[in-house]
Parts: C-alpha cells; sequence; structure tokens
C-alpha cells in the first residue's frame, strides 16, 4: 500500500487530488456538534495544501438512500471545515457530478480544497456502479482514502475510484491500519472487548473476535443476543436496568474484569446514553477503562460520543474513527476499502 506521505511537492503541486474524506458527523440544528472526525482528516488535508495540491473532498452525512435530502446536505461540515482550517479556502458546490462541479474544479487554485455534496445523494454511490466511480474520478490526478470509518462498505468513492487513479492511503488511514494491526496481532494480554450498543448487526462480529480475544463483555442490545449464548469467552451482564442499561452488579463483575486486561478495545455503549437516567454503565465502565493501565482502544460514533459526555475521550490511548469498520477490521485483517488500495499500485 502506498502511502500519501509518500509523495512530495514535485509529486504534487497543481494536482487535483480527490479525497475521500470522513465527512460523516452528527449535525444539531445546522451545526456540526463533535467534529472529531473531522479533526482526525485536518492532517492529510493540511498535508496535501501545503504541498500545493488542490483538493477535492468527497464524503457523505448519514444515509440519504440515494435521493436529496436538504438536512443532509454539506454545509454545516463547510463551515466547520473554515474554522478548523482558517488559513485554508474552503469552497464548496451543492452537486457531487455535472457541469457546475466541473467549472468549480476548474477554478480550483492551488493549495484550495472544494467539498462536493453529499456523495450518498448519488444512487450510484452505495450500489459502487462503475460509470458512477469513472465520473467521480475524471474529475482528478490522484485519489487519496481518508476514510476508515467507511473501508468496510463496497461504495464506489471507497472501492471503485481506486480503480481509474493512482491511489494513496491517508495519514489518519494508516494509523488506524497501524494501531489495530497491533490490537490483533500482538496484544498485550489479556485482550478484552466491550461490544454494546444499538445495532445487532455486531453479532458476527463478537463470534469472531472470539477466537482471539481473552474475554467480550456484552452491553446495549447485544446483552440480550440469544445467538451469542455459548458462544466462548462471552460474558452476559447479570443485571440490567429495564431494556436501557447493564445494572450495578455486571459493572461491577465487568469492572473486576477490565482491571486485569492487558488490552481494551470498546465499541457500543452499555445503554441508552442518551438519557441521564441510563447513563450510569457507560459511565462506570468508562471510568474503569480510563483508570485502566491496559493499552485501550475506542471507536464508533456512539462510543465517542458517550466518552465525550462523561470527559474520558483523551483517557484513551487510541480512538477509532470507526466502529463497525474498526470491529471488522480486527475479525478480518482487512476490509474492501484498504483491499482496493493494497491492488492499486500503478
Amino acid at each position: 500500500m502506498r502511502f500519501v506521505t509518500n509523495l512530495g511537492r514535485s509529486q504534487l503541486e497543481g494536482k487535483k487530488v480527490l479525497v475521500r474524506a470522513d465527512l460523516d458527523v452528527k449535525i444539531n440544528q445546522g451545526l456540526v456538534g463533535d467534529n472529531f472526525r473531522l479533526r482526525a482528516i485536518t492532517e492529510t488535508l493540511q498535508y496535501l495544501v501545503g504541498n500545493h495540491a488542490k483538493l477535492i473532498l468527497a464524503g457523505h452525512l448519514d444515509r440519504p438512500g440515494g435521493r436529496v435530502v436538504d438536512s443532509l446536505r454539506m454545509s454545516p461540515v463547510v463551515d466547520e471545515l473554515r474554522s478548523l482550517l482558517a488559513s485554508v479556502r474552503v469552497k464548496s458546490v451543492d452537486r457531487v457530478l455535472g457541469p457546475s462541479v466541473l467549472e468549480e474544479v476548474k477554478k480550483l487554485e492551488d493549495g484550495e480544497i472544494l467539498v462536493l455534496e453529499n456523495v450518498r445523494f448519488c444512487p450510484g454511490e452505495e450500489k459502487n456502479e462503475d460509470l458512477f466511480a469513472q465520473r467521480l474520478s475524471s474529475l482528478a490526478d490522484l485519489f487519496v482514502n481518508e476514510c476508515f470509518a467507511t473501508c468496510h462498505r463496497c461504495h464506489a468513492s471507497i472501492v471503485g475510484v481506486p480503480q481509474y487513479l493512482p491511489s494513496f492511503a491517508g495519514i489518519r488511514l494508516g494509523r488506524e491500519i497501524e494501531t489495530l494491526l497491533r490490537v490483533r496481532e500482538a496484544p498485550k494480554r489479556p485482550l478484552i472487548f466491550i461490544i454494546g450498543g444499538a445495532k445487532k448487526d455486531k453479532i458476527e462480529f463478537v463470534k469472531a473476535v472470539s477466537q482471539f480475544a481473552d474475554q467480550i463483555l456484552l452491553g446495549g442490545t447485544l446483552m440480550f443476543a440469544r445467538e451469542l449464548e455459548g458462544v466462548p469467552k462471552v460474558l452476559f451482564p447479570v443485571d440490567a436496568v429495564r431494556v436501557d442499561d447493564i445494572g450495578p452488579r455486571s459493572v461491577s463483575l465487568f469492572c473486576k474484569t477490565i482491571k486485569e486486561a492487558g488490552t481494551i478495545v470498546w465499541a457500543g455503549p452499555m445503554g441508552r446514553f442518551e438519557q441521564d437516567e441510563y447513563m450510569m454503565g457507560t459511565r462506570k465502565i468508562a471510568q474503569c477503562a480510563a483508570e485502566s493501565c491496559a493499552f485501550s482502544v475506542a471507536g464508533g460514533g456512539d462510543t465517542l460520543a458517550a466518552l465525550g459526555q462523561v470527559g474520558l475521550r483523551d483517557k484513551f490511548d487510541f480512538c477509532s474513527t470507526g466502529g463497525g469498520a474498526m470491529l471488522k477490521f480486527l475479525s478480518k485483517g482487512t476490509l474492501p476499502g484498504i483491499e482496493a488500495l493494497e491492488v492499486n499500485r500503478e
């Protein structure tokens, strides 16, 4: 795999670089709530800008389902990027493709950024349509993937574009791979997974990581997943607050395991952390993990939001921008978006 830092000014100056950027942040009343993912990509953006490239950013917000949804337009993200990159000219266009986009790309000066509209407004993105990937690729000379959180998706801007452009991993993407490979291949043991959240699609990931984890602690909707009964190394809560949080006896049980950990991986809150009455389990487990001597990794939007809410995000050694992507990478050792970059070597 090639990394963007392998490219110097002579290779980047004046070049149009399509960056698949992680722009998927929560929008509250027209403003970006938590800008963690945007801050995570700024190192790559500044590197490219500093080497006088012309940047075209493609990213998504939420799941509009291949149609235009006004509340999911990129304008709040553009405003936040302008704030984070105060010395850089950040422009935007209200389309992903078409004559107006081509005109704006043509106007780009070295060191400027153009943010395209939400790529998931286009049906061809999630369908991984070849024609859509070709048209997106035609905007640029080079491609940089800086969206680890979507690398587990076979979408056009993730796996299609690298078929048509010289492609490179962004700085943050490289850091995600390096850190998670360390956890997968050479963890300090015991290796403890804490897996919760509202999505039951994590069941297969739990089964996969049970092959190399020492213990898996379950919360969220997974604490009622009968499919996981009998899976080795899985520890269910022993009590619950209704169906909305793990109970105090479960917290004590889980904390005893966490205190002995050599490596901790957390993906998903223990309960409905958005409501104060169901925050106890997540808060107590977060405090226990933060106080541990283990190497700690947390990932996923809700996990990071919960840690931010209790002021403990900075206590973790590494915060991954991906939740599902992080678990899939740990269970498989690769992702479609990473494989697409590895195949692209010309």
